[in-house]
């Protein structure tokens, strides 16, 4: 079908004369590409921004998840570190203890495997650690008087100090410093109210001057139990707890063996 000449009129008022554009066919091809050729690149122009700004929230999305991973595996390899730090200083630690306790050390095949080591091997180790006293016998309470020798505050002589003295308020709870067998418990002189605890491989420890007991001969007690309470009995001239340490009989700086609070010997 072939189109013929199209002709507009236009008019800009009712007084004016009207004005008349005759468009040729090849006129109106012309303009009909022309508004299609817009129309289309006008939704292409559109559907690229579009697709864009898709791509941009993608890659952001990404970008944030690769963030978090990254920070995800940096904790990862700090609390690895760490952990490693950890187990180190607790050989080191472990190996000084058995040492001060006449223990012989352990083999080195047993920290290489870790927990995946024989469960008997670390059942007795971690035992023969629960009975090393190894935490404060006392919560708070400075001290007051060290091991060693010492001016006698009755003789005002020189004399052995074969433990450590507690400061602390009357009736403050005393624990046991490690797992043992209660083998003395009541009143001795000079010592007043004592606890004596055998921890087993020759290691005895004695809290001495107590106001109150609460456990019996032949109790087992495990550390952290509170065998008494803080007292001024026997030979004292204030209330505070006497701490001895002593390893096949020998007195031994009780000291030596407290660890720091943040580290836990099992």
């Amino acid at each position: 079908m072939a189109f013929g000449k199209l002709t507009l009129i236009i008019l800009h008022s009712s007084k004016s004369k009207p004005k008349t554009i005759t468009l040729s066919p090849l006129n109106i091809a012309l303009i009909g590409t022309l508004i299609f050729g817009y129309i289309g690149f006008s939704i292409f122009v559109g559907f690229s921004s579009f697709l864009k700004t898709i791509d941009h929230h993608e890659l952001s999305r990404l970008e944030k998840e690769n963030s978090m991973l990254r920070n995800e595996i940096e904790n990862l390899t700090l609390k690895i570190e760490q952990f490693e730090e950890t187990m180190a200083e607790h050989v080191k630690i472990e190996e000084q203890l058995r040492i001060l306790a006449n223990l012989d050390p352990v083999d080195s095949d047993v920290w290489r495997v870790g927990i995946g080591g024989p469960d008997l091997r670390l059942e007795k180790q971690s035992e023969e650690l629960r009975r090393i006293p190894s935490i404060r016998p006392v919560d708070f309470g400075y001290i007051s008087s060290g091991f060693g020798d010492r001016l006698d505050p009755f003789t005002g002589r020189v004399g052995r100090h074969e433990g450590v003295d507690f400061s602390a308020r009357k009736g403050a709870k005393v624990f046991a410093t490690a797992d043992g067998v209660v083998r003395k418990a009541g009143y001795e002189h000079g010592y007043g109210y004592t606890v004596e605890i055998d921890h087993g491989n020759g290691i005895v420890t004695r809290y001495a001057h107590n106001g109150k007991i609460f456990v019996r001969y032949g109790q087992k007690v495990k550390r952290g139990d509170v065998i008494a309470l803080v007292g001024s009995s026997g030979r004292s001239t204030a209330p505070h707890l006497h701490y001895e340490v002593r390893v096949g009989g020998i007195p031994q700086n009780p000291l030596k063996f407290i660890l720091p609070t943040n580290i836990v010997v099992d």
